[in-house]
């Protein structure tokens, strides 16, 4: 089955998240209709054959990174709450890779954050949460972060 991705936001460059630096920023490409790809998701359902996701690309780290809570941020307020929590980045062995990827499915936390707004995004960013504070040394590479729409 053919299966159609569309890059709905992404990071600029690759983003480096050490003890300073635990906000990504999305530049959403504007000429998607964010609201309208909610709708038809919702409309469906929320059926496995179009989905909303989070990707992390290209993680790499020269030492074990701690793990880390995820939130998605749409007002700007950079609110760390239960219910903007994405889930949790664990990026075990990554010391020992070239790099790592992960994905997580946002379609239904972005419909429950957006639902209120008529559906509008006006800011996107990703927030990191470490289980533990950050060292000097702690510091996980990431090549881009993507948010990609997906349908079959």
């Amino acid at each position: 089955m053919y299966r159609q991705s569309t890059i709905l936001a992404s990071t600029a460059a690759p983003f480096v998240a050490d003890q300073k630096h635990l906000q990504i920023q999305l530049q959403p490409d504007s000429t998607i209709d964010l609201a309208d790809i909610l709708h038809r998701i919702h409309a469906a359902h929320f059926d496995p054959g179009q989905n909303i996701s989070l990707h992390f690309d290209h993680m790499h780290s020269e030492q074990p990174f701690p793990v880390m809570d995820i939130y998605l941020d749409i007002t700007g307020r950079a609110s760390v709450e239960e219910n903007n929590r994405v889930g949790a980045l664990s990026v075990f062995g990554i010391a020992d890779s070239s790099g790592k990827h992960r994905v997580f499915d946002v379609s239904r936390l972005l419909w429950q954050l957006t639902r209120h707004t008529g559906l509008q995004v006006q800011h996107l960013a990703v927030l990191l949460v470490p289980f533990q504070p950050l060292t000097a040394a702690d510091r996980l590479e990431i090549g881009r972060v993507r948010l990609v729409y997906h349908q079959s």
